[in-house]
C-alpha cells in the first residue's frame, strides 16, 4: 500500500520482561505456533514498503537468529533505559531521514493487533498531525498509563501509572503504546528526563512536550479491548493464546471448515483448509500446512506438510511432508520430513516414514519402516518390513519399482534395489539387487527334526529329577 508519507515501522523487543520469570527473550515466547514478534510484523506486513526496525537488546543473536530468513533492521539498546531511549537509537540509526516521514512505532508483545487497525492508523498520516496514537477505554486499566484530558477533551498528557496520582488511577482510558510520530519531531527524544519511579526515560514524554511546543497530537481509539493485549506475564500468554486460537478457527469455521471441538484443536495462523474438511478433536495443525477436503483426526499432528483430498489422517504425525489425494494414514503413523505420497494409498498403523516417495496405489500397512527410499506404483510392503538405510557412516537409498511384493518380516538391507514385478519370500535379508520378474529369497532353509521334541523333554525331566 501506498502513502504520500514514507512510513518507518519501529518494533520495540529490548525489554527484559522480568515477570515472565524466563530466560528466553519475551518477544519469541509463542502464541499458538509463532513468536509473539511474528504476530506484530504480520500487523503492517504488506502495509508498508519499508524495511522494519526491531531494537533489541542483548538477546540480539536469539531474535536475528530466529528471524533470519526476513529482511529486518536490527537496532541494539545496550542498556534497558525506557521506551524514548529505544527509539532514539533507532532514529540515530537511519543516516538519511525526511523530517516529513514517520516512524510508526509498537511493541513487541502485542500479538493481538490487527492489520486493519495499523492501517487505520497508518493512514492518519494523510491528517498531517505531528503525533497520532491509540487509545482504548478498558475496564480494567491496570497496568496502563492513563490518557489525561481538559475539559474540552483535548489530550494533555499521558500519565504512567506507577506516578498516577488516586484520581488519575480512576481514568479508564489508556494509551495502548502504538504511535504514528512525524520523525521532525524525534529531535524533542533528546529533551525527555528520567524523573520518574522507574528511573526510565518514557516516550509517553514525548507527547507533553510536544503539546508544549505547539504540535498537532491525535488520538485514534479502538474498541476491541482484547486487541491491546500487552504480554509481560505467562498469564497474559495463555489469556493471548486462547484469543489467538479462538481468532484462527473462526475464520477456518466461516469458510466452511468442519471442526468438532475447539478447545482441543490447535490450527497455525498461516495454516490453509479447504472447504469440507473435519477437524477432529485433539488435532494440531501447524505451520504452511495446506489440508483439503479431507479428516483431520482426532488424535493427529500435521506440521509444515500438503495433505490432498478425500484423505483420512488418524492418530497419526505428518511433517514437512506432502500427501496426495485418497490417502489413508494411521492410526498411529508418524510421516517424517521429505517424504511424499501419491494416490490412492494406504499407510497403515505403526508405520514410520522418511525422505521417502511412494507412488500411487501402493500400500505399506503395518509395522514398518521405509527410509530414503522410492517405492513405485501398485507395491504392497508387507508386515514388519524395514529399509536399513544407514550403515553407521552414511545414508543409502533403497529403490522398489512398479508392482513388486514384499513379504512380511522382511529386511532390506540399502543401498539395494527391487526391480519391477520382483517379489521377496517373508523373512528375508536382502543384501543384493533382485532382478526384474525375480524371487528373491535370503533366509537360511528350514529344517523340521522328526522326534526332536520328544527327546528334549525327556532329557530335561530327567535332569529336574
Amino acid at each position: 500500500m501506498t502513502y504520500n508519507k514514507k512510513i518507518y515501522p519501529v518494533v520495540l523487543c529490548a525489554g527484559v520482561g522480568k515477570r515472565m520469570r524466563s530466560n528466553f527473550p519475551k518477544v519469541l515466547h509463542f502464541v499458538l505456533d509463532k513468536p509473539m514478534l511474528w504476530w506484530v510484523l504480520r500487523s503492517f506486513r504488506g502495509l508498508i514498503d519499508s524495511e522494519p526496525i526491531v531494537v533489541v537488546g542483548k538477546n540480539k543473536d536469539l531474535v536475528s537468529q530466529y528471524f533470519a530468513d526476513e529482511k529486518i533492521s536490527y537496532v541494539v539498546q545496550n542498556e534497558p533505559l525506557g521506551t524514548a531511549h529505544a527509539l532514539l537509537c533507532a532514529y540515530e540509526s537511519l543516516k538519511v531521514l525526511s523530517e516529513e516521514d514517520y516512524f510508526l512505532v509498537m511493541p513487541g508483545d502485542m500479538p493481538l493487533i490487527k492489520q486493519n487497525t495499523i492501517k487505520n492508523l497508518c493512514e492518519m498520516s494523510e491528517l498531517n498531525n505531528d503525533i497520532t496514537f491509540i487509545t482504548c477505554n478498558v475496564d480494567d486499566p491496570k497496568g496502563y498509563g492513563r490518557i489525561v484530558r481538559d475539559k474540552n477533551n483535548n489530550f494533555l498528557r499521558i500519565i504512567e501509572e506507577k506516578d498516577a496520582k488516586n484520581d488519575e488511577l480512576r481514568i479508564n482510558e489508556i494509551n495502548v503504546g502504538i504511535y504514528l510520530i512525524k520523525i521532525a519531531l524525534l529531535k524533542l527524544l533528546y529533551n525527555i528526563e528520567n524523573v520518574n519511579a522507574q528511573g526510565e526515560y518514557y516516550l509517553t514524554d514525548l507527547l507533553e512536550i510536544a503539546l508544549k511546543n505547539g504540535h498537532k497530537i491525535g488520538t485514534m481509539e479502538i474498541f476491541d479491548q482484547k486487541e491491546i493485549l500487552g504480554v509481560n506475564s505467562q498469564k497474559d500468554l495463555l489469556e493471548a493464546q486462547g484469543v489467538a486460537k479462538r481468532s484462527v478457527i473462526e475464520v477456518h469455521l466461516n469458510n466452511g471448515v468442519q471442526i468438532f471441538d475447539i478447545n482441543s484443536t490447535w490450527i497455525g495462523p498461516e495454516v490453509s483448509i479447504s472447504s469440507g474438511a473435519k477437524i477432529m478433536p485433539s488435532s494440531v495443525i501447524y505451520g504452511k500446512s495446506k489440508i483439503g477436503s479431507s479428516t483431520i483426526g482426532p488424535f493427529s499432528n500435521i506440521e509444515n506438510s500438503t495433505i490432498g483430498d478425500n484423505c483420512n489422517v488418524f492418530y497419526s504425525v505428518i511433517r514437512n511432508s506432502i500427501i496426495g489425494s485418497n490417502v489413508s494414514v494411521g492410526p498411529f503413523s508418524h510421516i517424517r520430513e521429505q517424504t511424499v505420497i501419491y494416490d490412492n494409498i494406504r499407510i497403515g498403523n505403526f508405520v514410520e516414514l522418511k525422505k521417502t516417495q511412494i507412488e500411487s496405489n501402493s500400500k505399506v500397512s503395518h509395522l514398518s519402516y521405509l527410509g530414503d527410499t522410492t517405492v513405485g506404483s501398485n507395491v504392497n510392503i508387507g508386515a514388519g518390513t524395514i529399509t536399513c538405510n544407514y550403515d553407521g557412516f552414511d545414508k543409502h537409498r533403497t529403490t522398489i519399482e512398479d508392482d513388486v511384493f514384499v513379504g512380511s518380516d522382511s529386511i532390506l538391507v540399502a543401498p539395494v534395489k527391487l526391480s519391477k514385478g520382483s517379489m521377496i519370500a517373508a523373512g528375508s535379508v536382502i543384501t543384493r539387487d533382485v532382478p526384474e520378474d525375480s524371487l528373491g529369497i535370503g533366509r537360511a532353509s528350514q529344517v523340521n527334526k522328526a522326534g526332536w521334541v520328544k527327546v528334549f523333554k525327556s532329557m530335561k525331566t530327567k535332569k529336574k529329577k
